[in-house]
């Protein structure tokens, strides 16, 4: 669920569509990418709508999957794959819906780096900027960044984004890694929300009747 959460906003996909285009300065794409981190931070909170593919090359299967999450803060509620993530500030209360339990973890710096709350600027420290340029993408006019990790241990081999030219929204964040699994996000829409409750924050255990809770903190 973890490694879930880390891409929802990381992705890559081939350079085939752009093949001829010549790197250009990556201040280009560095100026784009801290415009888009300027706009979210003028949000209270956010929520984001997405369709995540997951195209495994070494088993030749294809699922897809619908799913969405809720940004304030240190806070976040992520809902996938049936299983559900609340974090409040402190706490990680990962649900799994099949085995209706809770496995709660405290929020040390690693789970801190892993979360959403990092990955709309996550390419600001650990990656190299390449600007592509902007072509006709699924019917939007759109601007392509990619992002390749400096560490060549990264188990990414690379991650693109793609935005709306003219507007700069997400488009689609895709992430290819070394074992073969090519996972794309199509955002299907991010908005902010002013009236947001923290209890959207908040693992609710009567609202999971019968829940068994595994404290490992």
């Amino acid at each position: 669920m973890r490694h879930i959460i880390t891409l929802i906003l990381l992705a890559v996909i081939s350079l085939k569509s752009f093949a001829q285009v010549q790197e250009v300065d990556p201040e280009i794409a560095r100026e784009i990418l801290e415009a888009i981190d300027k706009k979210h931070a003028s949000y209270k909170a956010m929520k984001i709508d997405f369709t995540l593919t997951v195209d495994n090359k070494q088993s030749n299967t294809k699922t897809e999957h619908i799913g969405s999450l809720k940004v304030m803060d240190k806070k976040y509620h992520l809902s996938i794959l049936g299983n559900e993530t609340f974090c409040d500030g402190k706490n990680i209360y990962s649900y799994s819906k099949d085995n209706n339990e809770v496995t709660i973890t405290s929020m040390d710096e690693e789970q801190i780096n892993m979360s959403p709350i990092q990955l709309l600027s996550a390419w600001k420290e650990g990656y190299k900027l390449r600007y592509l340029g902007d072509a006709d993408i699924d019917g939007y006019y759109s601007t392509e960044i990619d992002l390749y990790p400096v560490e060549r241990t990264s188990p990414i081999v690379r991650i693109r984004v793609t935005l709306e030219q003219k507007t700069k929204n997400l488009r689609k964040i895709l992430q290819q890694t070394k074992d073969g699994m090519l996972m794309t996000y199509f955002i299907n829409g991010i908005e902010p929300v002013d009236n947001i409750s923290e209890d959207s924050f908040i693992f609710n255990e009567s609202k999971f009747p019968g829940v068994e809770v595994i404290d490992m903190r």
